[in-house]
């Protein structure tokens, strides 16, 4: 419910707190006189179970999931990790990687990656590398020195992770909510649970008698109605942790209790044996769904559930229970089974990287079969440009402020320029990089594109102070390392998105009136000072000898161009606002910025707008007339948009002396 709209069931991603208590308990349950006298045979049965329990039907969802991604999603921003995520998922180590990141559980790129789930999955796997050692302990019987040892490291174990849990949420978000340190409290709880109620005490320890497993069903709701996703794990897991505990430890409860009749339904039941399915193949669908047809409206919604149940009913019946239960399995030494599965695991993985490595071959998506015209990390290799008379080597450097992509020409047939130029910005400097690129290669310029992620530089409507923090922070050491690498001559290029886009490649933005957005009172009473900034700092460049280019707003669309190319998603609610905007509408909306950019225009301070090479006709086109993209998204050109504009680009370039020069004897 939670993954068809957060707003149905707001604190609905507590489900996995009370996941992680069930497994520890039923896993417990599982290895009960398993064995225990012999450590390797208890191992060795403690993984054939469970890799027989949860290998099949992983794989299945995995390489079937690899195939509608490669199939229907196009590599973008949107997209960037299903790969990395998609390959570890077979190993159980997606955990790892989205706990490396910077993004947490909750924001929204998260919603199109359709491995994300398989998180929760790596953390139970990871605890498993520990259980069978402790559980080989906990479940000798009472008054055992073992046993009371395997149970003191598991609560010791269990505190150390609360702890972690605690201090990690507020310090590290991202791993505090998918690290198994931070969770494995709550796997051990169930654990313990199972060991306070096991043998002798079954059926006489439980918590509150009669009234318990009301409580604890009260405490889980309460958490899907409440828990607070800013403050997970810690203390919003302990709603659904404790309500669990309440709920599996009321071993007691009559027949006739009604929390015991109501779960005990026969629907209920039989989704329950549906579970470990359902969870693994409704988030693909869910995603899949928001790629191609959209997941707004109830229909949709609806078809996603049914799907999402046929395909959990298939895999139980016809992989995940046959499998498990296979006699000529069964009948094997246990290595053999452990080894079965593994190799399982190995030729899904080899299957899926294959899939990846030929998605252009495969997909369905435009965007991936002719990525040529898409992606600007593609060289330029059109016959009316040449392949340049340098060889061009790109190297990407991490700077305290932002990210340095260096391109130096190489082997010059006809020489090299003696000038750099420097391209600073936001991603509206990164969409330039096959025209960067080309540039390189053919005038052989030294080219230092510096990218500040989500901050532009000069946009010509807000002060620098008024940024958000972290961009202010970038902008005194990018200015200093300008300084510091400049050389007279040089030039800057400063490119960002000044204009406010009306969709991100994920959501619209609900903005009524863009030019009053842009430009209502809060512009008029600060333009003048926005101004003289600029002025100001323009100046400090000129006086070190720096030349500064303007990059002009270019078209900017409705629509992200990508996830609206083909017959499976053009009908997709993203898709509403179009790829056709008005050329007269986009000129009033950019007009007030470029007049400021035309009063501090002049002597080594030009202009490069490319706008009227973008949008030639009365209605500008994300798409060109040939069907080849001009955009990528909704304001990010594509490769064929940079192959477009890239003469009157060295044109400007050559009119401000930009030329190679001879090479002198001995230069590389």
């Amino acid at each position: 419910i939670y993954h068809l709209d957060h707003a149905w069931l707001p604190g609905g991603f507590a489900g996995v707190d009370v996941f992680f208590v069930i497994s520890g308990f039923v896993v417990t349950g599982a290895m009960e006189g398993r064995g225990q006298d012999r450590f390797w045979g208890f191992i060795a049965d403690f993984y054939a179970r469970r890799l027989a329990r949860i290998i099949p039907a992983l794989v299945l969802t995995l390489v079937v999931t690899t195939l509608l991604d490669v199939l229907f999603i196009p590599e973008s921003w949107l997209s960037s990790l299903d790969v990395t995520l998609g390959l570890s998922a077979f190993f159980g180590l997606s955990n790892w990687v989205l706990q490396k990141g910077q993004e947490t559980y909750f924001t929204p790129r998260v919603d199109f990656n359709p491995y994300l789930h398989t998180w929760s999955l790596g953390v139970e796997e990871q605890f498993y590398l520990l259980a069978p050692l402790l559980l080989f302990f906990a479940l000798k019987p009472a008054r055992s020195v073992w046993r009371l040892g395997g149970v003191s490291i598991l609560f010791v174990l269990a505190l150390t992770s609360l702890g972690m849990s605690i201090d990690a949420t507020s310090q590290m978000p991202p791993w505090a909510f998918y690290s198994i340190f931070t969770r494995f409290f709550e796997l051990a709880s169930g654990v313990l649970l199972y060991l306070l109620t096991r043998g002798k005490n079954a059926g006489k320890v439980h918590v509150f008698p009669r009234l318990g497993a009301a409580i604890g069903l009260t405490l889980v709701l309460a958490a899907f109605g409440w828990a607070d996703d800013s403050r997970m794990p810690w203390p919003f897991s302990v709603l659904p942790v404790g309500g669990a505990l309440l709920l599996i430890g009321s071993v007691s409860t009559k027949a006739k209790d009604p929390v015991r009749r109501v779960l005990s339904a026969s629907p209920l039941v039989w989704l329950g044996r549906q579970s470990y399915a359902l969870y693994l193949w409704h988030w693909p669908v869910d995603v899949v769904f928001r790629w191609t047809l959209g997941l707004d409206s109830l229909i949709h919604r609806g078809l996603a559930v049914l799907l999402a149940l046929l395909l959990a009913a298939s895999s139980t019946s016809w992989i995940e229970q046959p499998l498990r239960h296979a006699k000529f399995l069964e009948r094997r030494p246990r290595l053999i089974r452990i080894l079965f599965f593994l190799s399982l695991i190995l030729a899904g993985a080899w299957l899926s990287s294959t899939l990846f490595d030929h998605r252009s071959k495969f997909s369905l998506s435009q965007v991936s079969r002719h990525q040529y015209d898409w992606y600007v990390l593609d060289r330029m290799r059109s016959s009316a440009l040449g392949l340049g008379q340098c060889r061009v080597e790109m190297q990407k450097l991490p700077l305290s402020f932002g990210a340095l992509r260096r391109y130096a020409p190489r082997d010059c047939q006809h020489g090299k320029s003696p000038r750099t130029l420097f391209v600073i910005g936001d991603s509206h400097a990164l969409m330039l990089l096959a025209m960067l690129d080309q540039a390189s290669a053919e005038l052989g310029l030294r080219i230092n594109v510096i990218s500040l992620e989500g901050c532009p530089y000069f946009d010509f409507r807000t002060l620098f102070s008024t940024r958000e923090l972290h961009c202010r922070e970038h902008f005194a050491p990018l200015r200093r390392y300008l300084l510091e690498e400049g050389r007279p001559g040089d030039l800057i290029l400063m490119a960002s998105l000044m204009l406010t886009r009306y969709a991100d490649q994920n959501e619209r933005y609900p903005i009524p009136d863009m030019k009053a957005y842009l430009y209502g009172s809060g512009y008029q009473a600060t333009i003048r000072e926005v101004l003289d900034e600029v002025k100001e700092t323009i100046q400090i460049y000129r006086e070190h000898g720096l030349g500064v280019i303007l990059w002009a707003p270019p078209p900017l669309f409705k629509a992200p161009t990508f996830r609206c190319m083909d017959w499976f998603n053009r009908h997709n609610p993203i898709c509403e606002g179009g790829a056709e905007m008005p050329k007269e509408e986009l000129e009033s909306l950019r007009g007030p910025i470029l007049n400021e950019m035309k009063k501090i225009a002049g002597p080594d301070i030009s202009i490069f707008d490319a706008f009227s090479r973008l949008c030639p006709d009365a209605m500008c086109r994300a798409v060109a007339p040939n069907g080849r993209p001009l955009f990528f998204d909704g304001d990010h050109m594509s490769r064929y948009g940079n192959e477009l504009i890239y003469p009157d680009f060295r044109a400007l370039l050559e009119q401000l002396g930009v030329r190679p020069e001879p090479n002198q004897p001995g230069t590389p």
